[in-house]
């Protein structure tokens, strides 16, 4: 009886991290979509153009990122097993095909933008990024104090 009440309340409380954990992530992407938006001064027609083809790339990127944590997590469980140099080496080729994926979305995100944009448009976005990125640190910095 304990092990059933002992499992639920973990499943209870592993879901309610879980929702918790994704309001933040979508309360993160508003703010980003929200940030990018202004800070290029996007216009109506170029927003039309330039979100669905940047959700697009940043769900590839939020699906690898899953995709390598999995991975993490199957690197962190090695053990010193007579398999272990087999998995070790089949772990390190599928993160190297993790870091070719991500070559290859960065690589996709920058010519789809040029095709509808100039580079200098493209620039800007990197930059809107960085910055919208190191304005996130800093505020998650200032709660940690």
């Amino acid at each position: 009886m304990k092990n059933v009440i002992l499992t639920v309340v973990t499943t209870l409380l592993s879901l309610t991290v879980s929702a918790q954990k994704a309001g933040k992530d979508d309360r993160i992407k508003a703010l980003k979509t929200a940030y990018i938006t202004q800070e290029m001064k996007l216009s109506s027609s170029d927003a039309e153009l330039f979100w669905p083809i940047y959700n697009k790339i940043e769900e590839q990127k939020y699906n690898l990122r899953k995709e390598s944590k999995q991975l993490q997590v199957a690197m962190n469980e090695i053990s010193e097993s007579p398999t272990a140099k087999e998995d070790a080496e089949e772990l390190l080729s599928q993160l190297l095909q993790l870091y070719q994926k991500e070559q290859k979305i960065k690589m996709s995100l920058i010519s789809e933008l040029k095709k509808n944009f100039d580079a200098e448009f493209v620039v800007e976005l990197k930059r809107a990024e960085y910055k919208f990125k190191m304005q996130l640190l800093k505020k998650y910095r200032a709660k940690e104090k």
